[in-house]
Formats: structure tokens, C-alpha cells, sequence
């Protein structure tokens, strides 16, 4: 009998580890593998170049006109090490698609050590594959990538007997802190909360969490506690999204979470860590939303003991019931598909890279381009040009003001105010995408800078136009 638990357990394991594989490849057999979506692993890219030709720089001199190298190193270091074995393109493209895979793997030893039963694991493993903050950090190559999947092999080697296996762990959980705050906050939240209950040398538990706590002092002071975004969202659009986005955390899932707490509290307070631990990682998520992912696999569990809870419970109709399972399941496993879809629209377009390799070819190294915070990375990493706004804004100088004047420069309609402005930040060219002149900046043709570019006479020229991706240079303030 226990030969065919065995059996039906490897099978189901297998099963799941084919459909990560299949999940998280299809982004790759779309773009190619000389391809990238999204800004993050040109980025990432960036830094480990910067790393390799000045070690480590006291400087980032391209994102926000030049600003102190306060990045986690964790991940462009090792991104360094890896190219120095295979091609960067291989690395970017292949490199989350295994880190995701082993971290399935080892999801179902680590589920089977806290006492979760087959069933619960594969429900589990299944949500997590289909959740959208583990696709995109597992399909495209983010800051959370490496991290994540070293958490959770420090995790699955500190649930083993063996010694040699937690001294490992240790010497992982102590490489955790170069890598930023949030990666330290989910080690702490394992270490105290669970540690204790699964090791017998509490001293060299004790010992751990102390330099742990250590290092995560150094760490904030390197990342920067708001490390990611000048973006002001509201809090329910950082909590959801209508079927879950890249960091966010769909509506199905968390219906499904209120059931699983119901379930844990049949117990009352003996599960009063796992309330914690849910109550620090949805704050940390308000702080920083890509700590999406460490939420996620948190609730992975919770949510299948609520799937198991609806389904056990009594209604008046079993049709309804199940009806209602089906819709709740189909709406996590859509909300993947959903994501999934739409990683290949992810930008850089085509044309958004030949605008800016267009701006790296004609324009000075120094010269500065401005354009909407986005894009910023963009322009670092592709036209290797300073900006004036990006989504990185710790430590960044001045990051209130630049915000507000590029708010203002946006929907100007007087060139003497423009002029004003460009002249401030010595703007030498404007880069402008479709997505800015539908919605995400301007709405109408000739709206606020647009204006101003179309009808200042000979003070702006469109050097490049190509589907609506569109290169303005500043006359008045390039070099004789």
C-alpha cells in the first residue's frame, strides 16, 4: 500500500514539474532565446556588466543622472559568475526556468516536512505554478530569481537530519542579505518562527539568527528600505488585481485564503505562527509589492487546505458546491494563463529597442533623455544613456522633485516653461512610446509637451519616428 503511495506521489510530482516546465518555458519559446521581456533582466544585465569592468562601483552614472551604487549585489554578482560559464542569453532565458523548477521540487519535500499530506502538496504545487508573481520571476530573470530559489534550497536543506546539510543551510541563509531586506525578512520569519521546532542545536540556531539579524542591518543600509518604485499606487491595487498581475495577488486566491484560515482556526491559537508570519508578509508586500512572491508560496498551502474545506464542507446542493469549486480553481489556474499571455507584451517592443539603440548610435554618452519613469531602465541598460527618472528611487537624489517637475514638463504647454525645465536637468532628447500617448501620460494628440514639441519652430526635431515610438532632440541645448 505504501509502495503505491509512493508510486502515485512520484507520478503526481512528476506531473507537476512537467507543467512548471511547460508554464514557465512558453515565454521562452515565444520570444527566443536571444530574446528578453520586461526591463528587469536588462537591468540585472546592466549591473553585472558595471560589475565587471569597475568591480564595484561607488556610482550608478545613468540612472538618475548619476547616483550612489546603493543596488543589492547579490544578483548581478552572481549573474557575472554565471556568463563567465555560459552565454548571457542562455543565462537571462534559462537560467529562472530551472531555478523555478528545482524550487517546485523542493516544495514538496518541504510541505511533507511541516506535516502536509499528498493531497494538500499537489494542490499547493499547482497553485504556485499557475500564480503570476512565480511565473514572471521564474520566466523572466528578476532581482527576485536568484534570492527566492536560494531561500528556498537554505529552507529545504535546514529541514534535513543531517548536520553537514543545516551547516550548509546556514552558510546559505547567511548569503541572503546581499541581495536586499525582503529576502532577509522571509529567512527571519523561517529561522524564528519554525527554526526552533525543527533543530536540536538551538545555540547554532541562535547563533545564525543573530548574524542574520546583523547582516540584514547592512543590507537595508545597501538597498534602501523603499528599494523598487517612485510609483504611488493605492493599496488595494498593490493587494489585487482583477485576475492577478505581475506582483499582485488575484481576487480567487484570496477568497480562497479566508477559507483556509477558517479551517486553521478550528484550532484557535495553535497556529498563531502561521498568522504571523501571514500578517509580516502582507505588510512587507504593502511596502514593496514584488515581495508578492514570498506571500504566494506562503499562502500556497493555506489556500489548498481551503479548497479542501469548501469541498468537505456541507451544502444544501452538491451541484452548487462543486460548481463552485470548478469556478474557484478555474479562476486561480486563469489567472496564471491570463499573466501568462500577456509576458510577451511585456516591453521592450521591437520598436522600443530600435528607438533606443537609434539614441545610442546618434546622441553623446553623457547626453541626457527624458521620458516617462518606465522607460527609465530602458534607457540605461539599451541606449546606455543617463535619465532622468527610473523605477529605482532609494537613495536617489532629489526623487520628490524629479517626480513633480516631470509631472509638470509632461503636461506643459508653454515653451519658456519647458525651456525652464529641460534646461534644469540639460535634457538633450525626449523619447515617447505609444503606450505614453494612450493613456499612460497624455490622451489627447497635441497635449501638454507634445505641444510644445510639435509647434517651438526649430528648438525640437523629431529625428526618429518609427510606429509611434518617436526620438526629440533639444535643439537649444545641444553642442555647437
Amino acid at each position: 500500500m505504501k509502495e503505491k503511495q509512493s508510486t502515485k506521489l512520484s507520478v503526481e510530482k512528476i506531473a507537476v514539474v512537467l507543467l512548471a516546465i511547460i508554464v514557465l518555458g512558453t515565454p521562452i519559446s515565444l520570444r527566443g532565446i536571444d530574446g528578453l521581456d520586461g526591463s528587469d533582466p536588462y537591468f540585472n544585465q546592466r549591473l553585472a556588466e558595471m560589475i565587471e569592468k569597475d568591480k564595484l562601483p561607488d556610482i550608478d552614472p545613468l540612472s538618475f543622472t548619476s547616483r550612489p551604487f546603493f543596488y543589492p549585489i547579490g544578483t548581478p554578482i552572481t549573474l557575472y559568475y554565471i556568463e563567465k560559464i555560459v552565454p548571457e542569453n542562455i543565462a537571462l532565458n534559462f537560467l529562472p526556468l530551472l531555478a523555478g523548477v528545482l524550487v517546485v521540487l523542493m516544495l514538496f519535500s518541504i510541505l511533507k516536512s511541516f506535516g502536509f499530506n499528498d493531497k494538500l502538496i499537489l494542490i499547493a504545487n499547482t497553485f504556485l505554478v499557475f500564480s503570476p508573481p512565480f511565473i514572471y520571476n521564474f520566466s523572466v530573470f528578476s532581482s527576485f530569481t536568484i534570492p527566492f530559489f536560494l531561500n528556498a534550497l537554505a529552507i529545504y536543506l535546514f529541514l534535513k537530519n543531517k548536520p553537514v546539510y543545516r551547516n550548509a543551510s546556514v552558510l546559505i541563509f547567511l548569503l541572503i542579505p546581499f541581495f536586499g531586506y525582503v529576502h532577509v525578512i522571509f529567512s527571519l520569519i523561517f529561522m524564528i518562527l519554525y527554526g526552533l521546532k525543527k533543530i536540536k542545536n538551538v545555540k547554532l540556531l541562535i547563533i545564525g539568527i543573530l548574524l542574520l539579524t546583523g547582516l540584514a542591518y547592512f543590507s537595508q543600509l545597501s538597498s534602501g528600505l523603499f528599494f523598487g518604485s517612485v510609483e504611488d499606487r493605492g493599496i488595494l491595487l498593490r493587494i489585487t488585481s482583477e485576475f492577478g498581475g505581475n506582483f499582485g495577488i488575484s481576487i480567487f486566491s484570496i477568497l480562497i485564503l479566508f477559507f483556509g484560515l477558517r479551517y486553521l482556526w478550528k484550532n484557535k491559537y495553535a497556529h498563531k505562527e502561521v498568522y504571523l508570519s501571514l500578517i509580516v508578509l502582507f505588510l512587507l508586500f504593502l511596502f514593496n509589492q514584488r515581495a508578492g512572491i514570498y506571500l504566494t508560496v506562503f499562502m500556497a498551502p493555506i489556500i489548498s487546505m481551503g479548497i479542501l474545506e469548501i469541498n468537505n464542507s456541507k451544502w444544501e446542493s452538491g451541484i452548487i458546491k462543486y460548481l463552485t469549486v470548478i469556478l474557484l480553481i478555474s479562476g486561480l489556474i486563469f489567472s496564471g494563463l491570463s499573466f501568462l499571455s500577456k509576458i510577451p507584451q511585456l516591453p521592450p517592443s521591437e520598436d522600443v529597442i530600435n528607438g533606443l539603440e537609434f539614441i545610442k548610435e546618434r546622441s553623446n554618452p553623457g547626453d541626457v533623455v527624458f521620458s516617462h519613469y518606465t522607460n527609465g531602465v530602458l534607457i540605461n541598460s539599451i541606449a546606455a544613456r543617463p535619465n532622468v527618472l527610473d523605477i529605482n528611487s532609494a537613495y536617489a537624489p532629489g526623487v520628490k522633485e524629479r517626480v513633480k517637475d516631470s509631472e509638470i514638463l509632461f503636461y506643459l504647454r508653454d515653451f519658456e516653461g519647458a525651456k525652464q525645465m529641460l534646461e534644469r536637468y540639460n535634457i538633450k532628447y525626449i523619447f515617447i512610446t505609444p503606450n505614453m500617448k494612450n493613456g499612460l501620460v497624455w490622451n489627447e494628440p497635441e497635449e501638454g509637451l507634445l505641444f510644445v514639441l510639435e509647434f517651438s519652430g526649430n528648438n525640437f526635431k523629431r529625428v526618429y519616428n518609427n510606429n509611434d515610438v518617436e526620438v526629440w532632440r533639444v535643439n537649444f541645448l545641444q553642442e555647437l
